[in-house]
């Protein structure tokens, strides 16, 4: 009797070892390489197996751009060979796969990976901060590193050292990310670089072409000159190397606290604003004719930026005789410079030239508008002058029109 139970129990193992290896599996093999036989190109294929091997069964196959939030879609569906293999040829880039069979589905799979490729910008503002951006799929970047390196030349030839890191955080959109490198003055050649841990899974490490740490002191000289009458505005400056044909980027900002942002200057066909000629000097006009506003230059070659350059404007003015009450108002808005409390003059004209016949301070008229009134004696010839110490920082000495009493 115990023999004969020993012998049931032996079959049912048996009979359930044979129900779990039986379970229908799907397997992604990896990437082979396939060529067409119509056009004899050299293909990549996905390529895998079902167990138990079975022919013209058919294989479903999800794909998703990897780190996408999205759900897996369907890409295409094929049938196995006679041994149970298949072979997907619709390959995308940085795409993640999976198989379906039935009831299963094989592991996930990343194919053909990538590079994390970056964008680097610095600013007329900070020119010794490196931005740093890059966008993904959906991959999450957040307090991952990347690397200053700076190259260094030894007894074992070149070799990159890490000098700093930056850890990236979410922009917009979430999937853009961005970190900030302080870059070091001397004679370095630098690099940035995303390191494996910082790229995977989705991505491989990438390095960005070598460029050299700024000067010490700035390479780049910037002067400007104005026509009589604020017409005309030209910047020019030079650069160290006497090399013509070098790109010079022009910034601007306006002066005043109610712009502080640099913007570059740049054309559209080239990308740049001007190039140096001969001797490594350059020559760049202001488009328009006349210069309305006050504005800071900088030029930039490469990383090496110029000093700033103020060139100031007249102000804004409007002036109204009403009676015997001539009244000035003064607009700042594009600065945002603050004239509370400033002195203007009222002047009177004498012969040939203007002479000082009054003064008053100015207030506030809402927003940054600010307003000054006289009283006038009849029959004279009168305008308001804001001098250079009232107009100051932003603005050039300015006369109004001049109004008949």
């Amino acid at each position: 009797m115990r023999r004969v139970l020993l012998v049931g129990l032996v079959g049912a193992l048996a009979l359930t070892s044979a129900a779990v290896s039986a379970r229908p599996t799907v397997t992604i093999v990896g990437i082979r390489g396939y060529r067409d036989p119509a056009t004899h190109i050299e293909l990549r294929v996905l390529a895998g197996r079902i167990s138990p091997a079975r022919g013209g069964e058919r294989v479903t196959v999800l794909e998703k751009e990897c780190g996408a939030p999205e759900p897996y879609h369907v890409g295409g569906r094929i049938r196995t060979a006679a041994d149970g293999t298949w072979v997907y040829r619709q390959l995308g880039r940085n795409t993640q796969y999976r198989a379906r069979w039935r009831r299963a589905r094989s592991r996930p799979l990343f194919v053909l990976r990538f590079p994390l490729y970056l964008e680097t910008e610095t600013s007329a503002a900070t020119p010794r901060m490196l931005t740093v951006e890059t966008t993904t799929a959906g991959q999450d970047l957040t307090r991952r590193p990347v690397e200053l390196q700076s190259r260094v030349t030894g007894p074992t030839g070149v070799r990159w050292v890490r000098i700093a890191t930056a850890r990236f955080r979410r922009a917009v959109p979430r999937t853009r990310f961005r970190a900030g490198l302080r870059l070091p003055v001397g004679e370095l050649t630098l690099r940035v670089h995303v390191p494996a841990t910082t790229a995977a899974p989705c991505y491989l490490p990438y390095s960005m072409e070598p460029f050299r740490a700024p000067s010490a002191t700035p390479q780049v000289t910037i002067a400007a000159s104005v026509a009589s009458g604020g017409r005309g505005l030209v910047l020019s400056g030079s650069i160290p190397t006497r090399a013509a044909g070098q790109p010079i980027l022009i910034w601007q900002r306006a002066c005043g606290s109610g712009e502080h942002a640099w913007r570059s200057i740049v054309a559209f066909e080239t990308g740049e604003t001007t190039r140096t000629t001969a001797g490594g000097a350059w020559r760049w006009p202001y488009p328009d004719r006349r210069l309305d506003a006050p504005l800071s230059f900088r030029a930039a070659w490469g990383l090496a930026y110029s000093r700033s350059v103020l060139v100031r404007a007249p102000l804004e003015t409007v002036v109204r005789r009403r009676g015997r009450v001539l009244r000035v108002v003064i607009d700042t808005t594009f600065t945002g410079q603050r004239l509370d409390r400033r002195v203007v003059e009222l002047q009177r004209r004498a012969g040939s030239g203007w002479t000082r016949a009054g003064s008053a301070v100015l207030r506030g008229a809402g927003g940054r508008r600010y307003t000054a009134a006289f009283t006038i004696r009849p029959r004279q010839t009168l305008r308001v002058f804001m001098p250079a110490t009232s107009a100051a920082p932003c603005y050039l000495a300015t006369a109004t029109r001049s109004v008949h009493s």
